[in-house]
């Protein structure tokens, strides 16, 4: 896979990263004999590989999440959060997938990188906040 963030792993690679002497444990396949050549001493390319990042938000819509002790439920506020971490991964062009604990199934939605992806996510996660997590709102308004 490649992406637009760095991994964490070192090796062969899209990008140059750096140009060191040769050290004990060094893959010989990664020695720049020009350089060596020049200097007189062993010099090693390293490289380092991008990755696209999947990422899943877990947002919870069980029964419990329905109480609030101000003016907003728990869930409403649980779906506004994985809303923005969301608009932001999407933001930065990686994937986002969700999974949604409601009280009587788990949903799995598979990470992509889409708007309309990403505005279906939500949209599970909106319809199955229970009706009365607006109403509060409203009421003490």
């Amino acid at each position: 896979m490649s992406g637009r963030h760095s991994s964490p792993f070192r090796g062969r690679g899209l990008n140059f990263e750096e140009l060191r002497h040769y050290q004990l444990g060094d893959d010989i396949r990664n020695l720049d004999w020009k350089v060596t050549m020049r200097t007189g001493k062993p010099h090693v390319r390293t490289y380092t590989e991008e990755k696209d990042r999947n990422f899943i938000l877990c947002i919870d819509q069980r029964s419990g999440m329905y109480f609030s002790s101000v003016d907003t439920m728990k869930s409403v506020v649980a779906a506004e959060v994985g809303a923005l971490a969301a608009w932001r991964i999407i933001k930065d062009n990686d994937r986002v997938g969700f999974i949604i604990n409601h009280s009587d199934h788990i949903e799995y939605i598979k990470p992509q990188r889409s708007q309309n992806h990403l505005l279906h996510g939500l949209k599970r996660c909106v319809t199955q906040i229970n009706p009365l997590a607006y109403t509060v709102k409203t009421v003490t308004a």
